[in-house]
């Protein structure tokens, strides 16, 4: 497992779920500073550590492993676009056409 992967997916787990670091190592049973050495890339969790985080996070270890899917994406930019005024709509398609 890759250190700097495993810490960019924690933090943006924590983040998406608005967990605080604090929180998640007192209701992990873990030092703060064993969680900042996880979010800091110092360290990797053992394998009942991870479970554990997993659990914690509600997630399996294979959606741990699957960031955003090609599906989630296109679910979440179609939902963002929508969301859009009809310029804004406009000036991104713009810029999708010079993209392609």
């Amino acid at each position: 497992m890759n250190a700097e992967f495993f810490r960019q997916r924690l933090i943006e787990l924590l983040e998406k779920n608005q967990i605080p670091q604090s929180r998640m190592s007192l209701e992990l049973g873990r030092s703060p500073s064993y969680i900042r050495g996880l979010t800091s890339g110092r360290s990797l969790p053992k394998m009942d550590a991870f479970f554990d985080i997993c659990e914690y996070l509600n997630i399996t270890p294979a959606e741990f492993f699957a960031p955003l899917n090609d599906s989630s994406v296109v679910e979440q930019t179609t939902s963002d676009f929508l969301k859009l005024s009809s310029d804004s709509k406009l000036a991104l398609r713009d810029i999708i056409k010079r993209l392609k």
